[in-house]
């Protein structure tokens, strides 16, 4: 959503999860000002990795909103942070079905 493209591409469903087996998403094509934490973040949920990987879209949604850090967050912050947990949701399962679709937009609907 971000760079206007699929991050992992396929003429079928397979070739889509093909992709994602065997390559990295191009990050260059994420905007260059995009802050740092979130592209982090992006990475982090899209690590091969398991163990490396962000398990649950809501972790990064407490961590955009303060809530690992010992200061605390502005709330304009975390609504910002809220939408940019939405997109990138909104990113990585647009590619599969139509239920992820439905989840990230009660999550959006719940901004």
């Amino acid at each position: 959503m971000l760079t206007g493209r699929r991050a992992f591409a396929g003429a079928e469903m397979s070739d889509a999860f093909a992709s994602v087996l065997a390559r990295e998403p191009d990050w260059t094509l994420l905007p260059s000002g995009l802050a740092p934490v979130l592209v982090t973040y992006i990475k982090r949920c899209l690590q091969k990795d398991r163990k490396q990987r962000i398990r649950d879209i809501g972790d990064v949604l407490l961590a955009l909103g303060g809530a690992f850090e010992f200061g605390s967050a502005s709330r304009s912050a975390f609504r910002c942070g809220r939408a940019a947990c939405v997109a990138t949701g909104a990113s990585i399962c647009s590619d599969f079905d139509s239920s992820s679709l439905v989840i990230t937009g009660l999550a959006a609907w719940s901004l």
